[in-house]
């Protein structure tokens, strides 16, 4: 699911990471100049969520689902909509 987060992180305004209020939540590890990448996007979002595997890991691909699954339904200000083509 991660091209689709990567889909939406691209074409989103307000930015994705300010929308969602995932900055807190990046790796302690990454270079704050860094970008986001769709991965990282996804474990900021499920360490947000508290989705967690066995062990205290991060569950990405939940978070994936669940940011897919929020953006078909509008939630947390998020809703994907698209131009008509030629538009």
């Amino acid at each position: 699911p991660y091209h689709v987060v990567r889909f939406i992180a691209e074409h989103c305004h307000p930015p994705l990471v300010d929308l969602l209020k995932l900055k807190t939540f990046r790796d302690k590890d990454a270079e704050p100049d860094e970008p986001w990448s769709p991965l990282n996007l996804c474990e900021a979002y499920a360490r947000k969520r508290g989705f967690f595997r066995r062990g205290g890991r991060v569950d990405p691909t939940r978070a994936a689902s669940r940011l897919l699954r929020d953006a078909l339904s509008g939630f947390s200000g998020l809703a994907l909509c698209f131009a008509p083509p030629g538009v």
